[in-house]
């Protein structure tokens, strides 16, 4: 798997606090639990990929934009929140339109990938493909929209992140 790379667009990283034992790599996607932020890997699974990804909608805060590594003494973690940010995944072998809807992409067993997005329903949405792609390219070009930025698209938007 190759690792998420900023593309373009304007950055605006938010400083979120993160449990000592957590594991994050640069580029990540990554929701809020509670209090601290973590890896896509780490969402509880429900039902299926469709209702998991919506529920994961609700607290997506943004792409990682550093690592951090168990036991590290920081308490905080750069993420970036702008919706204009553009980032290339790993994607599904799926043909995606630009504008297309994309979402987190099922791993093996019953998790979410942490770098690998797929096209999915509006409800289940965190992004969109910014660059269009054939069903045998492996990595797209994609926007998201965070729920803790009130200049995002994602329905869950809320003030005060």
């Amino acid at each position: 798997m190759a690792r998420a790379i900023h593309r373009l667009g304007p950055v605006t990283l938010k400083d979120y606090p993160v449990d000592s034992t957590t594991v994050i790599t640069k580029g990540d996607m990554l929701w809020l639990d509670t209090d601290d932020v973590k890896p896509a890997a780490s969402f509880t699974w429900d039902t299926n990929i469709a209702t998991t990804q919506a529920a994961f909608n609700n607290l997506f805060v943004g792409i990682a934009a550093e690592g951090r590594a168990s036991g590290d003494a920081a308490t905080t973690i750069a993420i970036d929140v702008n919706p204009e940010s553009v980032w290339e995944f790993d994607q599904a072998a799926d043909a995606v339109l630009t504008g297309g809807l994309i979402g987190p992409a099922k791993a093996s067993g019953d998790a979410l990938e942490n770098q690998k997005v797929v096209e999915c329903a509006a409800a289940a949405a965190i992004g969109r493909c910014h660059v269009g792609v054939t069903s045998s390219a492996t990595r797209i070009q994609c926007t998201f929209g965070s729920a803790r930025h009130t200049a995002s698209a994602n329905a869950n938007a809320a003030f005060g992140s």
